[in-house]
């Protein structure tokens, strides 16, 4: 689809793009040029890195796909990572990974930092896959910046640290806590104790001692290179010198390349001191730089790529007044040609509604003007926030500096005077009477990473992403988590407007010619193409992130909502239009027939909520929250209006009872898709359809939907008013208020005379002018196959206890994309599974255990369909790992945990060493689970289905078809269950008890069991559950005759000699009890029943 013309002076932002980051630095064979296949056994072989066009690496389609995306574009930086494996730098090892330890590939095996696969890291798992991508093989490295210069780029190197720190590792943290964050940023690695830690060795010879180690001992002369690759004869140590010096020799063997970055982001690390101003980690990365350029030559550029929060200096929060240009030997040095900067500062302060500062400033979040004026202004500039509650307060400190006015010292945004001024020490606060090394303007800058994720407020911290695995995923603050591609090519495009070489903003130097800001690398193009990834989840596990990541593919050419207005309303003669307030971006539109551009433009108007009047002879869009609406006094009204307003309201039954939308599916191929909105009154009168020929999430069309049918409903009522001489400035299409009412109206005709008539209708609320746009889907080549599906309804799950929906299961080989789950007389959508469920069935019969201890006499074994099972050590187990649900032959599910997972033959696997009936599942394992029961591991690859109020105990049908195919596909795979609402039924009481008075009495007691809140250890008691507190207490005789039932408000119950002697004629020998706390519905939980002598 060709973009609209775009109506705004100057380039497109895709003609701006000039360098870019090309990631994703991790996936053994991702810039390979030759197809790589996987042997998976005798005749059956799987593509490493061919997935998106038959027999064609990845990577050459991607760089087909920047090429035509980014025509302009004339750098690339190459993303090379090796792993971290301990925050503690004296500790640290800096190492090639695979993401198995057994792989056979043809027709290239793996080979990376002069070992092969036995001999380097296995990266740790997340969910039974790979955290991350292996590190690139040296060969494939080698292939990328070949096919890169092929293509006219130039090409930089840059090796970056990821760091493989998996939850439970349990290694000492040096920032204080019980253990190291899960996969954590490299810049956090730093002596240890850390700064402000006690013990903290910062400031001391202990500091330095562990930098070199960290630092290493590899030289130059170390590396050679075999077979075409380097070698390796150093000393025996992975330090971070061998991994820079290793990639130097890389480029080397690449025949050169335009730059090459000598490390990125290790702010822990260049602040660390050995005394009150020696930074030895700087010292260590000019030795280092001074290496590289001997391996490379002069025509190399060489930087480090410094954070946004470190490149400007350090003001240690220790009290001591401390302002020091740490890094100044380094950007002054001669080996270094360029001050680099990974730029990632807030930009926007931006919230919801219009109450917030920033709102004084411009109406939305995605305004050019706005963004461009806070790149030298706002936060971290102007201002900061002294804390999380003055940020939420908007209480605002000004950044100064009162004593000798040099405010840019505090300002991490001010590159400008950073790069235009001397620089003065502040040791103790006191200003040195000489400047550092660094002259003025004598180096330009390069922003070597340059990004901002697709998501809601993403501007507000463009450095935040969203990463399961990792602690330090995070959305920006007040985001919604919302999806928008709009903020991510604005907030680029304004950087790129301001800091244009030719623009008025970026200052020439005086000493060297060049610009302020030399380059900016736009973070970030992937070398797997689009749409292949994302799609492919079951190729790459990273793909969920790209919805509302830092990744360009496939968001290049998006065309802007006013542009696509402006073009439509051209193409039929109407060229006086304003269109520019319009927010939004399409991917795509389609006018496939002769048509009037109303009837072109409704769907649009539907799909983003904007409106048009005429005004002063032109026509005008905008959007119904553009401005506040008008309220109309009693007093503007004419007398006539007031004594009898005339209204008209529609019988409610009258309006559509459905909207049905058609849209262009991008989960489907771009096929068309439907959605549909019903209301759930009385109305009778039909259907509205709606052609939206869009790219859009079914989501997004289903919202559509819903705000047609709500248009069509508020219409229904109408008022007309009689204005006096009030209110001139009132038009179509404004919205008004009565007399300081919440209702909301639109006016939709005036007519002037002595009075002005106004024609006004009910308006709902505006809707988020920010439409989805469609994920996208990779084309299959053999058609989806039927899943294979469960629904689980389980008791609520740690960290999850507000949820009382049921999870589902979806497994399907290939996996072709997310699977939908419908249900009901309508079959609508009740749940999306993006992921394949790790699932399978029992071999092996697992017959009753004990519950509260460990069951070391059952043994199964199971066959997987799909995925992979670990074992874990029994403190994991009891911390939460290796939760897996089995069925029972009566449909409850038994909650089960394993410490012994070993794989015994291919896909089967003999489970041992159980936690059996955890989550209150005891009930469930009242018979031995048979062979070929299902079997799930509980994990994040699961999805919540939606169940109705009046759908709980009662039977319920089921659908999954295909990937991507109708609910009524023939080959959906079908399920009629009755599901109980298990997450709400209380627990079966414990430790039910009888004792037999001497009054002849027997005392009965039992103790409750949380389902909810239960694993406190502290004193008191654990949460109800269920309001007020109330048992069933049954006694048998036998186990089938009831003989009485009571109900109780405690855990107790005395059986008087009395009631006794009435229900069995004597008193009994034994009772067979049964007992159930009764839930907040009014219904009995899982009961305890036993037989106990007396």
């Amino acid at each position: 689809m060709r973009p609209a013309p775009q109506r705004t002076p100057g380039p497109r932002f895709e003609d701006r793009v000039k360098a870019i980051c090309l990631i994703p630095g991790s996936g053994e064979f991702v810039y390979a040029t030759e197809p790589v296949m996987r042997r998976i056994g005798p005749g059956q072989e799987t593509a490493e890195n061919v997935h998106a066009e038959r027999d064609r690496a990845n990577l050459l389609v991607s760089l087909d796909q920047l090429q035509q995306d980014f025509p302009n574009c004339e750098s690339v930086l190459l993303v090379v990572s090796w792993f971290g494996d301990d925050l503690r730098c004296g500790e640290c090892q800096i190492r090639p990974g695979v993401e198995l330890d057994e792989k056979s590939t043809t027709p290239v095996s793996w080979r990376a930092g002069g070992v092969t696969r036995g001999g380097a890291h296995v990266v740790s798992q997340f969910e039974g896959a790979p955290a991350y991508g292996g590190t690139p093989s040296d060969a494939s490295v080698l292939q990328a910046i070949a096919a890169l210069k092929a293509r006219g780029y130039a090409v930089s190197l840059y090796p970056f640290v990821l760091m493989d720190v998996s939850a439970g590792d349990a290694l000492p943290d040096p920032y204080g806590a019980a253990e190291q964050a899960a996969y954590p940023w490299r810049g956090r690695i730093t002596p240890h104790p850390a700064v402000g830690q006690l013990g903290a060795v910062d400031k001391t010879g202990a500091a330095a001692t562990q930098i070199e180690s960290f630092f290493g001992a590899a030289a130059p002369s170390d590396f050679g290179a075999g077979e075409g690759v380097p070698t390796y004869s150093g000393p025996n140590e992975w330090s971070y010198r061998r991994f820079v010096l290793h990639h130097a020799k890389l480029a080397a063997l690449a025949g050169g390349v335009d730059a090459f970055i000598i490390g990125s982001e290790l702010r822990a690390l260049t602040t660390a001191r050995d005394s009150a101003t020696s930074f030895p980690v700087v010292a260590a990365l000019r030795d280092l730089a001074s290496d590289v350029l001997a391996m490379l030559g002069p025509s190399t550029t060489l930087t480090y790529a410094a954070d946004w929060s470190e490149y400007g200096g350090y003001r240690p929060q220790d009290g001591s007044g401390d302002v020091l240009s740490h890094l100044d030997p380094l950007w002054a040095d001669d080996e270094i040609d360029v001050v680099g900067i990974d730029w990632y500062p807030p930009l926007t302060d931006w919230r919801d509604g219009i109450g917030h500062l920033d709102a004084t400033i411009t109406k939305h979040p995605h305004d050019s003007a706005y963004l461009e004026s806070r790149i030298e202004a706002g936060e971290n500039y102007d201002w900061f926030y002294a804390s999380d509650a003055d940020r939420a307060a908007q209480t605002r400190t000004s950044i100064t500096d009162g004593a000798h006015a040099e405010p840019w010292i505090y300002r991490a945004k001010d590159v400008r005077n950073f790069w235009a001024h001397p620089h003065f020490d502040r040791p103790a606060g006191v200003r040195a009477a000489s400047p550092t090394a660094w002259t003025p303007e004598s180096k330009p800058v390069w922003l070597i990473e340059l990004g901002c994720p697709a998501i809601d407020k993403g501007a507000n911290a463009p450095n935040l992403f969203i990463d399961a695995k990792s602690a330090e995923s995070m959305l920006p603050p007040f985001s919604s988590g919302a999806r928008d591609d709009l903020i991510q090519r604005r907030t680029l495009e304004a950087y790129l407007r301001y800091w244009d070489a030719e623009g008025e903003a970026n200052p020439v130097s005086s000493l060297t010619g060049l610009p302020m800001i030399e380059r900016a690398f736009l973070w970030a193009w992937d070398a797997r193409p689009h749409p292949a990834f994302p799609a492919l989840s079951q190729v790459w596990s990273d793909g969920p992130a790209w919805r509302r990541g830092h990744w360009l593919n496939g968001r290049a050419g998006l065309s802007m909502l006013g542009e696509v207005v402006t073009d439509i309303c051209a193409r039929a003669d109407a060229e006086d239009v304003a269109a520019s307030a319009l927010v939004g971006a399409l991917s795509g539109y389609v006018v496939d027939a002769p048509m009037e551009a109303r009837a072109a433009l409704e769907p649009l108007m539907a799909a983003y909520d904007f409106g048009a009047a005429e005004r002063e002879g032109a026509i005008v869009f905008f959007h119904a929250d553009d401005a506040a609406p008008v309220d109309v006094a009693i007093s503007d009204l004419t007398a006539d209006t007031v004594a009898t307003p005339l209204a008209r309201r529609s019988d409610a039954a009258d309006a559509p009872i459905e909207a049905r939308v058609r849209f262009i599916d991008a989960a489907r191929d771009y096929l068309i898709g439907g959605a549909s909105a019903r209301r759930l009154d009385r109305a009778e009168v039909g259907v509205i359809s709606l052609d939206a020929p869009l790219v859009l999430e079914a989501e997004a069309a289903e919202r559509i939907a819903q705000s047609v049918l709500a248009d069509r409903r508020a219409a229904a009522e109408a008022l007309n008013i009689a204005l006096g001489p009030a209110h001139l400035a009132l038009e179509p299409g404004d919205r008004i208020t009565l007399a300081g009412g919440s209702d909301l109206f639109e006016i939709a005709a005036i007519e002037d005379g002595a009075e002005r008539q106004l024609d006004v209708r009910r308006a709902r609320a505006a809707a988020p002018t920010q439409t989805q746009i469609g994920d996208p889907t990779a084309p299959v080549s053999t058609p989806a196959p039927t899943p294979a599906v469960s629904v689980l309804n389980l008791p609520p799950l740690p960290k999850a206890e507000g949820e009382s929906r049921p999870l589902v299961a979806i497994y399907a080989s290939p996996w072709r994309g997310a699977h939908a789950l419908y249900a009901g007389a309508a079959l609508s959508r009740r749940a999306t599974v993006a992921q394949p469920a790790v699932m399978g069935e029992l071999l092996w019969a697992l017959w009753p255990g004990p519950v509260d201890r460990w069951d070391d006499g059952n043994i199964i074994r199971i066959k997987l369909y799909g995925g992979a099972l670990a074992s874990a050590t029994p403190d994991a187990v009891l911390n939460g790992d290796n939760v897996f649900a089995i069925e029972g032959a009566d449909g409850d599910w038994e909650v089960v945990q394993a410490r012994s997972c070993e794989l015994v033959a291919p896909n089967e696997y003999q489970l041992s060493g159980f936690l059996r009936g955890q989550l209150g599942s005891a009930p469930a394992m009242r018979e031995p689970h048979p062979v070929g029961a299902r079997i799930v591991k509980l994990d994040a690859r699961l999805a919540r289905a939606e169940i109705g109020a009046h759908e709980w105990n009662e039977p319920l049908a089921f659908a999954a078809p295909p990937a991507n195919a109708l609910a009524t596909d023939p080959r959906a795979e079908h399920l009629t269950l009755t599901l109980p609402h298990a997450a709400l039924r209380p627990w079966a009481p414990a430790h039910l008890r009888a004792r037999r008075e001497p009054s002849g009495d027997v005392a009965i007691s039992w103790v409750r069991c949380a389902r909810v809140g239960g694993d406190a250890w502290g004193p008191g008691e654990p949460p109800l559950g269920a309001a007020p507190e109330s048992y069933v207490l049954d006694i048998l005789d036998g186990a089938d005759v009831l003989k009485r039932s009571v109900n109780v408000t405690n855990p107790a119950h005395l059986y008087g000699a009395a009631d006794q002697i009435a229900d069995f004629g004597a008193p009994p020998v034994s009772l067979r009890l049964r007992v159930a706390q009764m839930g907040e519905n009014g219904a009995p939980g899982l009961n305890k029943e036993l037989t106990i002598t007396l």
